[in-house]
């Protein structure tokens, strides 16, 4: 507000650290001047405090020189009675300095006087490649209102630090202590009496209120300061807890499998363990971390996105509200989700495809014109003429008075053709006709399709094409949508393996399906479609900021980089390369039947019509001529 909010001027080269500006960035920028700062941090500024000022400064810079020396700092306050010319922070990659007069003002006000407060920081945030944020006051309720609007506007991410500064004791902290411990901040309390001192503290996350913060460092009249080297300033404190600490993490309704094995340290020498890779990798990275957690699934049985109204639904929604910690989908990464959840380091690449049930093996009643193939004539070909050769390099083996070459030549062609003929009768083919989605929209198929999911929103936008007549399947009829995949091994098994119905589904959930449908029958019962089309980056998510991703990230990759996940993938799906190349022919020891020949009879008969027919027409030509 004007009058009230004000900016320091300072100027920062372009190269110093800043990403791309815009015009409006660059506007912000104009209004400032680099310098090394000379302000004072201590608030309530009285007769004597000089010695306390140069103590608090060095706290400061102590914290900062000890973090990203190429930080950018802004340094937010509420009373204009703060800025004095003493020897102050040190900031060499540049300054912005924030003033909210909030004393004696309406409520109302000083929440509009920190929106933009918080809105300008934020841009400068966007544009600096690393930045600290210094907050100074003595104002319980300016903290909170702070710590408020700095989430709302999205200015407290995790690659922002805070440093709060204050006389507050830690009692009258309470109200900030869970923005404290969900973000990357630290806490400087300054005491006064009897003599001066500066406590450095770190809030630990999920802890509870009766928990005391972790003192990092300490400021006396008689020592320097001291830093524990086992918490350095803004530690990672989300890499792995101190103490265990339990989680909410949305896991959408699933087919959980679990297997029991022996385990001589635990009771009873047996244990259960998940047969599920995603839960798997989860568990790992909850041993690394050092927490334990419960499973919480959607109410509305889906995997969720935001809607163009703004509202969310499924896990997203529950992500978004913050209802829980995680969630392990996992998610395929859209942007409509990306706008209200913060996706971790991809786990698995993607495509979509078309599972269908597989055929059986069908007779092909023209297989008698296959050994006439060009292919099949050339080999022929060749063979007779290496007999005729060998017949007539080698005449002694033949008797003089009889000329057998004719014969041998013809009972050669002739065992070629029926030795081919009869082996192609035994093969059978499997028709595999649906394997694109125009193949759906133009046979007489039935979709199957599972709400919710990242490529259901894709096909239900779609404005043109084959998906956009994918979607008008459901004004015929022929598109069935459902949540939950809790039975989809009966679905498959009812509406899939007898052919007049096909699924749009993830690549690899089909190929698991697929391979526990071998596993219990002992047959390849469905077959994946040749074309793949919507490809996806799967990932665990979190709330929006939220700090765990960053921590969730870093252990993700180093499970994918051990290969772990695909070997959990290999091991709890047994059979899983059974059915991926399913044959197209199979050999087949039957007696020869109408079925194999009928073709074959087809040529005779009309070979026999042609006769009749040409036979009639000498015979009327003969007549007319006379």
């Amino acid at each position: 507000m004007e009058g009230h909010t004000t900016i320091t001027n300072f100027e920062c080269p372009p190269w110093l650290g800043f990403r791309t500006l815009n015009s409006e960035h660059m506007q912000i920028m104009r209004l400032t001047r680099y310098h090394r700062a000379t302000l004072t941090l201590l608030p309530n500024r009285s007769p004597g405090d000089g010695r306390e000022e140069t103590e608090a400064v060095k706290v400061v810079n102590a914290v900062l020189a000890a973090t990203q020396k190429e930080a950018f700092v802004i340094l937010v306050t509420e009373r204009s009675s703060l800025f004095h010319s003493v020897s102050g922070v040190v900031a060499p990659w540049g300054l912005g300095v924030f003033e909210v007069a909030a004393d004696g003002q309406d409520a109302n006000v000083t929440q509009a006087q920190l929106s933009q407060v918080v809105g300008q920081a934020r841009q400068l945030r966007q544009v600096s490649w690393s930045v600290t944020v210094v907050v100074v006051s003595d104002d319980p309720a300016f903290l909170v209102a702070f710590a408020e609007w700095s989430l709302k506007g999205r200015l407290l991410v995790w690659s922002t630090r805070l440093l709060v500064l204050t006389r507050l004791p830690l009692h009258r902290l309470t109200h900030i202590r869970t923005t404290l411990a969900m973000t990357n901040s630290m806490l400087i309390t300054l005491i006064s009496a009897p003599n001066f001192k500066c406590v450095v503290y770190v809030e630990l996350p999920y802890q509870s209120s009766a928990t005391q913060p972790l003192k990092v460092a300490s400021l006396s009249s008689k020592e320097v300061m001291k830093l524990n080297l086992r918490s350095p300033p803004f530690p990672q404190k989300f890499n792995k807890f101190p103490t265990k600490v339990s989680l909410v993490v949305a896991k959408f309704e699933t087919l959980y499998k679990e297997k029991v094995i022996s385990d001589l340290d635990v009771p009873g020498k047996r244990r259960k363990v998940s047969w599920d890779a995603s839960v798997r990798c989860l568990e790992t990275i909850a041993e690394a971390m050092n927490f334990e957690f419960t499973f919480i699934r959607p109410p509305d049985k889906l995997y969720g996105t935001k809607l163009s109204n703004g509202s969310s639904t499924g896990m997203i929604r529950q992500l978004e509200d913050k209802e829980v910690d995680m969630g392990i989908g996992l998610f395929s990464i859209t942007p409509e989700r990306a706008e209200v959840v913060d996706f971790t380091y991809p786990v698995i690449f993607e495509t979509t495809q078309l599972i269908a049930g597989r055929p059986s093996p069908e007779v092909d009643p023209w297989t008698f014109l296959l050994p006439l193939a060009p292919v099949v004539w050339v080999g022929l070909v060749v063979a007779l003429v290496g007999v005729l050769a060998v017949l007539t390099l080698l005449p002694s083996c033949l008797l003089t008075h009889t000329s057998t070459k004719p014969r041998v030549v013809t009972n050669v062609g002739c065992c070629s053709y029926a030795g081919t003929l009869m082996s192609l009768l035994a093969v059978r083919y499997i028709p595999y006709q649906i394997q694109t989605l125009q193949d759906v929209v133009d046979k007489p198929v039935n979709l199957l399709f599972m709400e919710g999911t990242a490529q259901w929103h894709a096909f239900m936008a779609a404005e043109e094409g084959v998906m956009k007549d994918i979607a008008g399947l459901t004004s015929k009829g022929r598109l069935k949508s459902y949540r939950g995949i809790g039975n989809r091994p009966q679905r498959l098994y009812d509406l899939v393996r007898p052919g007049d119905h096909v699924e749009i589904i993830e690549g690899g959930a089909g190929r698991g399906e697929m391979a526990d449908a071998f596993s219990e029958r002992g047959k390849c019962d469905y077959y994946l479609a040749g074309e793949n089309f919507l490809p996806m980056m799967a990932a665990m998510a979190g709330p929006k900021d939220g700090p765990l991703v960053p921590a969730l990230s870093h252990r993700i990759t180093g499970v994918l980089e051990a290969g772990l996940f695909d070997y959990w993938v290999s091991q709890f799906t047994p059979n899983f390369s059974a059915c991926l190349s399913p044959p197209k022919k199979v050999i087949l020891k039957t007696a020869l039947g109408i079925s194999n020949i009928w073709g074959t009879l087809v040529v005779m008969a009309g070979g026999g019509v042609v006769c009749v027919i040409v036979f009639c027409l000498e015979l009327l030509t003969s007549r007319l001529c006379v």
